[in-house]
């Protein structure tokens, strides 16, 4: 829960980087763990997606590199709490 929190507050890139790797790695690993709260994983994942997309869009050139990053690091932890899912 406090990788959650810290996901979902965090507004330095690099920090959010280290946090989905966490959780990343957490889910891959231990995937008992969070499977029971695979709905609220999810949905704060998401939020933080939508977030790092608008930070993209915000910049009048679409390259906005924190954006970017953060978007690979939650789209990895994303695909490992959906192949947990599956494997369960």
């Amino acid at each position: 829960m406090q990788l959650l929190t810290d996901i979902e507050n965090c507004l330095d890139s690099k920090h959010l980087d280290e946090s989905t790797q966490l959780l990343s790695s957490l889910i891959q690993y231990c995937p008992d763990l969070v499977l029971p709260n695979i709905a609220i994983i999810q949905a704060k994942l998401v939020a933080k997606l939508v977030e790092a997309r608008k930070r993209i869009n915000a910049r009048s050139d679409g390259k906005s590199k924190s954006g970017h990053s953060m978007t690979t690091s939650i789209l990895k932890t994303i695909g490992n709490l959906t192949m947990a899912a599956a494997v369960k």
